[in-house]
């Protein structure tokens, strides 16, 4: 009754999903995060279960006495509420054992596992699938292998699966399993309801063309016919594989230069970040910063804070190239920040050589306009600027792979039942968040109530 009463927070979800293997995990994360807001819950929880039980024992619960009540309350219930959870001063002292959690953790899967796979079963991934590996989990596995995630144009997990390796003939599986279950599906495409296997037209990955000559055919089109051309490449990948001394002190300037080579910033949204930064109004508004010369106010824009506002695109071949070429002459002037050649790898030259033959061949130019690459999120209530989601790069998995990693960092082993589950909770909870970022969910529901918290569709 109380929980449905209040509702359960984000911090109590958080906590149990969380803290799963180790006992100093879980006593960091109730130390740090969620001692202060849990105690006046459970301060709540105890006034409640005192005050139902004077109810049942015929007394009346008129007079305002909440210490007394959460004095019986946390007497009443400590020996079988929240076995980790110690009433003394208000404190949460314990924590649960890594049995009672990973237990915890398997049963709740068992219960709503079936939910969680219909709901990545319902998802396509429009007109761009992008796909990616991450093997730091998988590695903690007995078997190892690669595990990948592969990402419709929202962000959502349309499927995912352990790989014995990212050799294609590994992936053919998958993939083809994708492309069945995608045949009998539809989505809506530019108002036009079309079929969602013939809908797939662009597909990213960390590789793009993986040195292929020819560019014309893509590797899996035999799978997903109507794929335009080899996959596409992420302009962060393109930059990690470039090495550079990193001991230089312009290493990260080269970085940089690559990295806006291979991704301009639309210019049209520049000037409207410009434009509100040097607005006289936004400082009576919101008390911030104000701008008076266009130059600053351009560097903040370009800074990072409005990443989301800023448009980028990959430009043609040939602009691409020559400009590459003119930071490879900068990069000779200064050999001190090169890489040799080793064993494992192409140095610095040799790597920008490869790039250029990407760049040539359009691996990294953006195959649709750059209002059909993005797709407008929301408008800020203050700035009324709109933010943007792009549809098609990698960078998208990498922002994923990290969250899944550290959700097992404080794990060396794991076995395959925990494997499963937390991978099912992960991905449940990644596609709900593209969800609420789509406005097709609420930030919160409350538990016993099909009714949104607040906010959302």
């Amino acid at each position: 009754t109380w929980f449905n009463q209040g509702g359960v927070s984000d911090e109590v979800l958080s906590l149990l999903v969380q803290t799963v293997d180790t006992l100093a995990a879980v006593e960091r994360t109730l130390a740090t995060q969620f001692n202060d807001k849990l105690s006046r819950r459970m301060n709540s929880y105890y006034i409640f279960v005192g005050r139902e039980c004077e109810k049942a024992a015929g007394k009346s619960s008129a007079p305002a006495r909440p210490n007394a009540f959460a004095a019986f309350g946390a007497q009443t219930v400590q020996p079988s509420f929240m076995p980790w959870v110690w009433a003394e001063k208000g404190a949460f002292l314990g924590a649960p054992s890594i049995e009672s959690l990973r237990t915890w953790i398997l049963l709740l899967y068992d219960d709503i596992a079936e939910l969680l796979d219909e709901d990545v079963m319902s998802r396509a991934p429009g007109r761009f699938m992008s796909s990616d590996h991450t093997f730091e989990v998988v590695l903690k596995l007995s078997e190892g292998g690669a595990q990948i995630f592969v990402l419709g144009e929202f962000g959502d997990v349309c499927t995912y699966a352990r790989v014995p390796s990212t050799k294609l003939r590994d992936l053919f599986p998958l993939y083809q399993a994708l492309a069945d279950r995608l045949n009998h599906m539809y989505v809506m495409i530019d108002g036009v309801i079309v079929n969602a296997l013939r809908a797939l037209q662009f597909h990213y990955t960390d590789m793009c063309c993986n040195k292929r000559q020819d560019v014309s055919f893509a590797p899996l089109g035999h799978i997903f016919p109507c794929l335009v051309g080899a996959d596409k490449g992420d302009a962060f990948h393109a930059v990690q594989r470039i090495p550079f001394n990193q001991g230089h002190p312009w290493a990260a300037y080269f970085q940089k230069l690559l990295g806006c080579l291979l991704r301009r910033a639309h210019e049209p949204d520049v000037r409207m970040v410009i434009e509100y930064l040097m607005d006289p109004d936004r400082r009576q508004r919101s008390n911030q910063e104000l701008f008076t010369d266009v130059d600053s106010a351009r560097a903040k824009a370009l800074d990072g804070t409005y990443a989301e506002c800023i448009r980028k695109y990959g430009d043609v071949p040939d602009v691409l190239v020559r400009e590459l070429d003119e930071i490879v002459v900068k990069i000779r002037a200064c050999p001190q920040v090169c890489v040799p050649d080793t064993t494992s790898g192409p140095g610095t030259l040799n790597a920008c050589w490869q790039l250029r033959s990407c760049l040539a061949k359009g691996c990294y130019t953006d195959p649709l306009s750059v209002e059909d690459m993005y797709i407008c999120v929301r408008i800020g209530a203050e700035n009324k600027l709109k933010y943007y989601l792009l549809k098609g790069m990698t960078a998208k998995n990498e922002a994923g792979h990290k969250k899944y990693n550290a959700s097992f960092d404080e794990s060396t082993t794991i076995g395959e039942s925990v494997y499963h589950a937390r991978s099912a909770f992960f991905v449940g909870q990644k596609n709900f968040d593209a969800d609420r970022r789509l406005g097709r969910a609420a930030s919160r529901v409350r538990v016993g109530s099909a009714e949104p918290a607040g906010g959302g569709k």
